[in-house]
């Protein structure tokens, strides 16, 4: 009957809830899609806890040791030569472990000794599949990985990821590493902290020069699939300098911050030419990035905008919000324009 069912269920459901992630695909695919994962085994395996009443020694050392057989199970499963599924599910396995280890981020110093080796080889183990897998699948499932990372060793993160950001790597997997910079930036926006001066230099420069780099490929007359490719890496890092705006050393962003203007307007000047046919992806990035950074300098802002270069925003700006095309990329625009004539005004 109607009872008999409903009691099964909760049977099943209460087996259910001690189930560890490896060995559910259900809630591996739920942690894939960044869903929440409540089960008993997250706290149990990280905060070296029992369910039971008192965690002495010897129970911290079981769980460290769960915690070690899980990763060194995802580990092997990733770096399997033969089977691509084991791979994938090796790669999504630890990126639902590391997501669930930045949650117990700010743990003992003991559970910090343990993520720093293990990141050590989670970091290795995506690298090699960046830099050795043809599947986009696989290589997807690095980039999430690596995202993820991200939030628990973000300049660590930030340092490989900035090494693919060169003029002879793949063109999707720039487009995919500034991506995951945007996420990472995100993420730590919320934490409310600023990146050091180095880290500051190092990232505004290399996304600046990715920028950069969309019109030198139309001035030297790239063909059209060339620069509609350049286009897109260069939405790719306005939409990451976007994100990272708040994130920057004050006095770094200061110093650069009419350099990321000017290539930024010079971007938006070369995409509206006819002949290029370029996305308006690059627009939208643009205008984001624009109205991040007037919420960045605030009231600084006529101190710090070279008065050419506030003259040459205005224009950009009020053109877009009338005559641009593109939804999403005229209402930036017009949002832009509005903070700027606040901070001119005020």
């Amino acid at each position: 009957g109607r009872d008999g069912e409903t009691a099964t269920l909760k049977r099943m459901a209460k087996r259910a809830q001690g189930t560890p992630l490896s060995v559910t695909p259900k809630l591996l695919d739920s942690h894939t899609r960044g869903q929440s994962h409540k089960a008993c085994t997250s706290s149990q395996i990280f905060h070296g806890k029992s369910s039971s009443s008192g965690s002495g020694s010897g129970s911290q050392s079981c769980h460290s040791g769960m915690l070690d057989t899980e990763f060194k199970k995802a580990l092997e499963e990733a770096r399997d030569a033969k089977l691509l599924p084991t791979r994938a599910h090796g790669l999504a396995t630890l990126t639902g472990l590391v997501r669930r280890m930045a949650r117990i981020r700010r743990e003992g110093e003991r559970n910090s000794v343990v993520a720093k080796n293990t990141l050590d080889q989670v970091i290795k183990t995506a690298r090699n599949v960046l830099e050795t897998e043809e599947d986009e699948f696989l290589f997807t499932r690095a980039i999430v990985l690596l995202s993820e990372v991200g939030k628990v060793d973000t300049e660590g993160t930030l340092d490989i990821l900035l090494e693919y950001l060169t003029d002879d790597a793949d063109h999707a997997l720039q487009i995919k590493i500034g991506e995951t910079i945007s996420q990472i930036c995100r993420y730590v926006r919320g934490k409310g902290v600023r990146f050091s001066r180095s880290r500051s230099v190092k990232l505004l420069v290399k996304l600046v020069s990715v920028i950069s780099a969309f019109k030198d490929d139309v001035e030297n007359e790239k063909s059209i699939g060339d620069v509609k490719v350049r286009a897109l890496l260069s939405a790719s890092a306005l939409a990451s300098l976007g994100e990272a705006c708040p994130l920057f050393s004050r006095e770094v962003f200061n110093e650069r911050a009419n350099e990321a203007v000017t290539v930024t307007i010079d971007a938006i000047n070369f995409s509206l030419q006819p002949q290029q046919h370029v996305q308006p992806e690059l627009r939208r990035s643009s205008f984001f990035f624009f109205e991040q950074l007037l919420l960045t300098l605030c009231r600084d802002t006529p101190k710090v905008l070279e008065k050419a270069n506030m003259t040459k925003l205005w224009e950009t700006l009020r053109k877009a919000r009338v005559h641009e095309e593109d939804t999403a990329a005229r209402i930036l625009a017009g949002r832009a324009a509005e903070m700027l004539e606040r901070r001119v005004l005020t």
